[in-house]
C-alpha cells in the first residue's frame, strides 16, 4: 500500500501516534495557517524527496507561501507536484527509526528498529513477530534494548510501537 505523507499522518492521529500540526495545500497562493518555523514537503510517492528539492524549510508563513509556489513548479521522480504539506518544524533531541512490515520470505510481520534514525536505514535491528502470539510489549522492549535504544526511551517508544501495531 502506498500512501502520501499527509494520508499517513491522518492514520497515525487516528491511532494516537503524535504528529506535528500540518496543513495540506492543494493550490499555489493558498493561505498558510501555521506559524513558523515550518517544513514544506512535496506530496509525491517517492523516497529521497529532500535530495530532489521536495523538502524545504521556512521561518515564517510568508516565506512558506513562496516556497510552496516553487514546489508546485517541480517534477519529482517523474511526478508533477500537485499537493504540498506544510507542517510545524519540530526540534528533536534524538531521531529513531521504527517500522512494521510484512516479510514474505519469513512469512510474518517484522519489527525493524534503529537507535540511529534518519533516512537510508540499512542496519536496523529486525525482529520477526510470531503471529500466534502477536506483538507483545515485552517483545518490543527486548528488541529496543537489543538495538541499543537509551533505557529511558524504551517504555515510551514501546507505547508508540504498540499503537503502530494496532494500525498495522
Amino acid at each position: 500500500m502506498k500512501l502520501f505523507e499527509y494520508e499517513g499522518a491522518a492514520l497515525f492521529e487516528n491511532y494516537k501516534i503524535a504528529v506535528p500540526k500540518r496543513q495540506l495545500i492543494e493550490r499555489s497562493g493558498e493561505a498558510i495557517k501555521l506559524s513558523g518555523p515550518l517544513v514544506i514537503k512535496a506530496q509525491v510517492l517517492s523516497g529521497d524527496r529532500k535530495k530532489a528539492g521536495g523538502i524545504a524549510f521556512a521561518q515564517t508563513p510568508a516565506q512558506a507561501k513562496k516556497v510552496v509556489a516553487q514546489m508546485f513548479k517541480k517534477i519529482i521522480a517523474g511526478t508533477a507536484v500537485s499537493k504540498v504539506l506544510v507542517a510545524e518544524k519540530i526540534s528533536s533531541v534524538a531521531e529513531y527509526y521504527v517500522s512494521l512490515s510484512f516479510d514474505s520470505a519469513r512469512r510474518c510481520p517484522v519489527l525493524a528498529v534503529s537507535a540511529k534514525g534518519g533516512s537510508g536505514i540499512s542496519d536496523a535491528h529486525l525482529a520477526p513477530i510470531d503471529m500466534l502470539v502477536g506483538l507483545q510489549p515485552f517483545f518490543v522492549r527486548q528488541a529496543l534494548s537489543e538495538a541499543q535504544f537509551p533505557s529511558a526511551d524504551i517504555n515510551p517508544i514501546t507505547g508508540i510501537i504498540m499503537n503502530l501495531w494496532k494500525l498495522f
